[in-house]
């Protein structure tokens, strides 16, 4: 469940963080307030959005990484949201994609307090946001989560090599890569994508391949799979 963050127990990364983050009543929150649009208001705004070039790039490379279309199915109209959140370690990180996708969002990130990896680890901090539910996310919906025997699944697109831009690979590697560094100097720059079944990966190996000439493959983790370069 989520909780309130008392100022006493909250990490000293947000006591510190006067840029993006101010105290109310012993909670942290964003400085940015709520839209507060509501009814024909919103309505009337929301057909006023579209999806510009750069966050259809960024939407994308997110998709593959720690962003995820939220679908809710209602009496009237099925409603798509993007959603997006990571641990306080980098909540800059999250504060820049609410950023780029601010218009679409009527609440600023909040900092939520939720359970542990496993069962036994103690709590944790991530900040997260998610938009306004729009039309325009439901073209990412079917096309990374396409409906296999009844089922919807997070997948790799068939088309991602035509989808996939440079801009789009950076802000995937943001949210999921990390680089190790060896005794010799070399490095190896690893994507988490153990989220991805392995005919999904080769899929990605080869877009990486021929879209940026990058020399990587797939690699072992355990009983799973992650991109290496």
């Amino acid at each position: 469940m989520i909780q309130k963050n008392n100022l006493s127990t909250l990490p000293l990364f947000f006591q510190r963080q006067s840029a993006n983050w101010q105290k109310k009543a012993d909670v942290w929150v964003h400085k940015d307030e709520p839209r507060k649009l509501y009814g024909k208001n919103l309505v009337a705004y929301k057909k006023t959005l579209k999806l510009t070039a750069q966050q259809n790039k960024i939407l994308v490379g997110s998709l593959l990484g720690d962003g995820y279309i939220d679908f809710h199915r209602s009496a009237k109209q099925p409603s798509y949201y993007f959603c997006f959140a990571q641990t306080w370690h980098a909540a800059d990180y999250v504060d820049h994609i609410y950023q780029i996708f601010k218009p679409f969002v009527g609440t600023p990130p909040k900092i939520n307090k939720i359970g542990g990896i496993k069962s036994d680890l103690p709590k944790r901090y991530e900040v997260r946001f998610k938009t306004y539910a729009h039309e325009e996310f439901k073209y990412y919906y079917d096309l990374f989560y396409p409906e296999v025997d009844g089922q919807r699944k997070k997948r790799v697109p068939q088309n991602i090599k035509s989808i996939l831009t440079a801009e789009g690979l950076a802000y995937w590697y943001m949210d999921d890569g990390t680089t190790r560094t060896y005794i010799t100097g070399k490095k190896s720059y690893v994507i988490s994508t153990q989220g991805f079944c392995y005919e999904d990966q080769v899929i990605l190996i080869d877009a990486l391949k021929e879209s940026f000439g990058l020399d990587c493959g797939v690699h072992k983790d355990k009983t799973y799979f992650r991109v290496r370069f």
